[in-house]
């Protein structure tokens, strides 16, 4: 990244941090070491910078970066991504399930969520970039463009196909185990 982030943070500091701004911006989400990948999505999501992901918060920073850390997936695709990333690699903990009859097909949680926020906390450092409301979704799609983060789905041009697939599978596991 071209170093207009502050330095990194750890996913377990945005809890209770007071510096973390409640206005809006861009994040970006790095992991620590590659090593803390599954071994099958190494080469897949091993980046120079080690970036994963990049999102923006139209409401505020910390609310956002508490869903990624600590929420649920159905709303979040930062950790339906990992989750099914986890999930399709044996972590067995992370069964894909629907909490309650949900008319779109692309959405799912998983039966341990906290299965979940425990690897996000311990693998992922982030940074963020506050800036005006209005310039925000702009400003996530020039980056997302800018650096392809393999997690992102979404204005990323290369988006990875393997991650489409494997969110499609946790889709239909989830809809079955309803």
């Amino acid at each position: 990244m071209d170093g207009k982030f502050p330095s990194y943070n750890n996913a377990l500091s945005w809890q209770g941090n007071v510096s973390l701004p409640t206005a809006p911006g861009v994040y970006a989400i790095f992991l620590r070491t590659a090593t803390d990948l599954p071994q099958d999505w190494r080469d897949d999501l091993s980046c120079e910078d080690r970036l994963l992901y990049i999102g923006k918060a139209g409401g505020g920073l910390k609310a956002r970066l508490k869903t990624h850390f600590t929420g649920k997936s159905i709303s979040d695709t930062f950790r339906r991504s990992i989750g099914a990333i986890l999930h399709c690699s044996g972590y067995h903990d992370l069964e894909p399930w629907l909490p309650r009859p949900c008319k779109k097909p692309t959405l799912y949680v998983f039966k341990n969520e906290s299965v979940l926020s425990k690897w996000i906390q311990q693998n992922c450092d982030f940074n963020f970039l506050p800036i005006e409301k209005a310039q925000v979704e702009a400003k996530e799609t020039e980056l997302i463009e800018k650096y392809y983060p393999p997690i992102n789905i979404l204005n990323n041009p290369r988006k990875l196909q393997k991650l489409e697939e494997i969110r499609r599978e946790c889709a239909l596991v989830a809809r079955q185990n309803a």
